[in-house]
């Protein structure tokens, strides 16, 4: 043997300089996260450093000009400016979602664990809301959308008869063939070990017993394994009164070295080409519904890599992988989700647009070609055909990384999914092999299999511990569950936080200097209801509407479906009822903290009902709450400890006791919110039905 090459110059080092190279693309959550954060510390400062000059300025012309405002020591102008910095200070804390960090922390750990429950392990965690952005996914077929286990399904001799489970001397012919031309072979259990797929797959129409007959009746006198080079394997045989030799392998390689045919009763005939032709087109036909074809043949005569021109043809094998029975559901649930799915495989064009259909992913109209047309087409090429591409057959691990790089560079409509702008596509790529980790690792969400290789598993983000299909799909599922819970909790945290803005900055023009809310609650609220509703948000199960819905574009941010148009409508309400509290309600809190207390407490019972309008969009508030009793708990939490604070606590945060009458005001304004909520989707719900 010589060595040819070493190093990165081979197909594993090649492996495995991309493996070392390639980075992961930094995921669409990251990006949005980064963004938000950017924007709230950039207002936030504003409005902090707006804050303390109009509290400032408001103080001096409150005491008659600026020599009056500093005409003491110098502690007490120390102190005025050091309390104005101080409610500055509280803005910016204000205005930042404390509670971000925790939930993103929790989701992704509640959603490891429900992922584990179906099949799913997230070696990653970071890649789970990922998976909420995936329009593409490029999917094996063999073992993920076929179950992986081969199995005979027909068998025709020359005339193209079914001969399947029949008794006659061609069947024993066909018997010893694959008994004795096989890689596979049984164990001491009675199981079937070694050998490829189809070997196994055949050797299973025979018993253990069957087999060692076989064996003990001939001596083996040559042996050719398999090649993918020869596309067949060969073992000449003595039974003592004849020496013959049995082929097996590709139908294109053997059927053009057959002069003869055998029949069911051992009788050879003729083999001409008009038999040939109609035998192929029979064999056409079983690849296209998905069946891989292997043709066994004999001969008197023997030569290493090489066949013989007049063998005796036996029959033809057609060996299926049949489709995983909840597959064809995933891919529709997929398709409904927005989403593009193409299957790469190794397998002929014909058997994988079999198998592509059955499992409808391919359709009419749609797109399958083979590897040496993809390799043959330009980048360009590729973009304007991958609207309608479902099927790569013949794939190589090359190809699978381009296509992965192509549609991340790719802004369009892609099919049933969507990319708009210049985003690009976000890809979940499965695989198993060594040579697919570069893809695995190139694609914004990888899923190596369990039964795959340890450096495939290595390079995924994601395992899927039943190498099946439908679990990419409810892992989707759950990225986008993880999204919308918290989306859910920004519609709840940033109204708070902006009116509180707003209100900090207004407030003391109006009262002269004086601060919206103190320091100690503005840190309550955003510490203690922030950190408590990320972990009642954080509880929302999955709903089926989730996978109705188009997958987020990449660099569209966190806000979903509208979701800033109601973060600012809420907000809108709450300064609503700020003013009226303020202006139309002064004669009812009549001092200075029982005024506060009121916008304090007022603000803790908005958020809540705020919460309970935000978790469904059902004109029944209390709609599958059964599944995330947390949000209950925590609900009535605050409602209470919003009473002690104000009733009990007192002094300590700025507040006093409220009187019955006042407390029905601090909860009867806030529930205006849900009452006009509710009337505005009963009106909807109500047009809907009409039309």
């Amino acid at each position: 043997m010589f060595v040819t090459d070493v190093g990165v110059n081979t197909v594993n080092g090649d492996t495995l300089v991309k493996m070392q190279t390639l980075e992961a693309p930094k995921t669409a959550l990251d990006i949005a996260i980064d963004n938000l954060c950017d924007f709230i510390s950039k207002w936030g400062t504003i409005a902090a450093v707006l804050a303390f000059i109009v509290m400032t300025v408001s103080g001096i012309m409150n005491v008659g000009g600026f020599g009056s405002y500093f005409s003491g020591d110098i502690l007490e102008i120390v102190q005025k400016i050091a309390q104005n910095f101080a409610n500055a200070l509280t803005i910016i804390v204000a205005a930042v979602p404390e509670g971000l960090p925790l939930i993103i922390k929790l989701v992704t750990k509640q959603n490891v664990s429900t992922m584990e429950k179906f099949n799913i392990l997230a070696k990653n965690p970071g890649k789970i809301p990922e998976l909420a952005y995936v329009n593409l996914i490029c999917t094996d077929k063999t073992g993920t959308l076929t179950t992986g286990v081969m199995t005979p399904k027909t068998m025709v001799n020359g005339l193209c008869e079914n001969i399947m489970n029949s008794k006659s001397v061609l069947n024993d012919l066909i018997m010893n063939n694959i008994c004795l031309n096989n890689s596979a072979e049984f164990d001491s259990d009675g199981n079937i070990t070694g050998g490829n797929s189809i070997d196994r797959a055949v050797l299973g129409m025979y018993s253990s017993t069957d087999t060692s007959g076989v064996k003990n009746r001939f001596t083996v006198k040559a042996k050719q394994p398999f090649s993918s080079e020869n596309k067949y394997s060969a073992i000449m045989v003595d039974n003592g009164e004849n020496v013959v030799t049995f082929y097996k392998g590709a139908p294109e390689k053997l059927i053009d070295g057959c002069t003869h045919f055998v029949h069911s009763d051992g009788y050879i005939d003729e083999f001409g080409e008009t038999k040939k032709d109609a035998l192929r087109s029979y064999i056409k036909g079983m690849t296209e519904k998905a069946m891989r074809c292997i043709v066994l043949t004999m001969s008197d005569s023997f030569k290493e890599n090489d066949l013989p021109n007049n063998m005796s043809f036996l029959c033809v094998i057609g060996v299926v992988d049949p489709i995983r029975p909840e597959v064809p559901e995933a891919v529709r649930v997929a398709h409904n989700a927005g989403i593009q799915v193409i299957e790469i495989t190794g397998d002929c064009l014909e058997t994988a647009k079999a198998v592509a259909t059955e499992a409808g992913i391919y359709r009419t109209g749609d797109l399958a070609v083979t590897n040496d047309e993809f390799e043959a087409m330009t980048d360009e090429k590729v973009r304007e055909i991958l609207p309608k591409l479902t099927v790569i057959s013949r794939c190589s691990p090359n190809t699978k990384l381009r296509l992965i790089n192509i549609a991340q560079n790719t802004g369009m409509s892609v099919g049933v999914g969507m990319s708009e702008g210049n985003a690009g596509m976000s890809v979940a790529m499965t695989g198993d092999g060594v040579n697919d980790s570069p893809a695995l690792k190139k694609a914004d969400v990888g899923f190596a299999m369990q039964a795959g290789s340890d450096v495939a598993k290595e390079a995924g983000d994601i395992i899927l511990t039943d190498n099946n299909f439908a679990s990419v799909v409810k892992g989707i599922e759950l990225g986008r569950t993880f999204m919308h819970n918290i989306m859910m909790f920004l519609e709840f945290q940033l109204p708070i936080n902006i009116s509180l803005l707003i209100m900090s900055m207004l407030y003391p023009v109006i009262s002269g200097g004086s601060p919206f809310l103190a320091a100690v609650q503005i840190l309550i609220i955003n510490i203690i209801m922030d950190s408590l509703n990320s972990l009642s948000f954080g509880g929302e199960p999955p709903k089926e509407e989730y996978m109705k819905e188009k997958p987020l574009r990449k660099g569209s941010g966190l806000f979903i479906n509208g979701a800033m148009a109601r973060i600012l409508s809420t907000t809108a309400m709450f300064i609503l009822i700020f003013g009226v509290i303020i202006f139309g309600f002064d004669n009812i809190f009549t001092t200075d903290v029982s005024a506060m207390t009121a916008r304090f407490a007022t603000l803790c019972i908005m958020a809540v009902f705020n919460g309970f309008l935000i978790r469904t969009d059902s004109i029944n508030l209390f709609k599958g709450i059964g599944k995330n009793k947390l949000f209950i708990y925590i609900a009535i939490g605050i409602f209470v400890m919003t009473f002690l604070l104000c009733n009990v606590v007192g002094s300590f945060v700025q507040t006093t006791v409220l009187s019955l009458y006042q407390w029905g005001i601090v909860f009867g304004l806030p529930f205006c919110i849900v009452i006009d909520t509710l009337v505005a989707r009963l009106i909807e719900k109500t047009m809907i039905n009409k039309k």
